[in-house]
């Protein structure tokens, strides 16, 4: 057997795979699983909860509490839309909608078609129900340093 390249994340991974078969929960793990590599890529330690009721998908560097979303096809002007709020439990299996920004200190969204990257700190998303990822957004595309220990 070849080991050569065993460990070798880029041989497996490409992050602009045809999703046109694939469901939106597999969506949603796949854009998981592609944050947890290129931030181990750069040098990031990284653990994953066993539960996610809290929305918190990913810890990054044992201080950041990350919510992962993946979006599919743009919106007109080549934007993307999604809800930043999520059914949780509250307890009694009761289960409500509650603020994203409540629970996380990152909002990771994966673009699937566009192969993109938006890293939004939870200040920014504070009291909204709904975002728009487009050219507005521009300073959190590809925004990586928000995972840095400093930041």
């Amino acid at each position: 057997m070849n080991d050569s390249h065993l460990f070798d994340v880029d041989a497996y991974v490409t992050t602009c795979a045809e999703t046109n078969n694939v469901g939106s929960h597999a969506l949603g793990k796949m854009a998981e699983m592609l944050l947890v590599v290129e931030l181990l890529k750069r040098g990031h330690k990284i653990a994953l909860p066993l539960v996610d009721d809290d929305g918190v998908d990913v810890v990054v560097n044992y201080r950041k509490a990350v919510q992962v979303k993946s979006v599919g096809r743009p919106l007109p002007g080549q934007a993307f839309h999604f809800l930043t709020l999520r059914k949780m439990n509250v307890g009694n299996g009761e289960r409500r909608k509650m603020a994203l920004a409540e629970h996380v200190d990152v909002l990771a969204v994966y673009a699937h078609d566009a192969c993109a990257w938006w890293h939004i700190p939870a200040a920014e998303i504070t009291g909204r129900k709904n975002l728009t990822l487009g050219p507005k957004q521009a300073q959190w595309r590809d925004a990586w340093h928000v995972y840095d220990v400093a930041a």
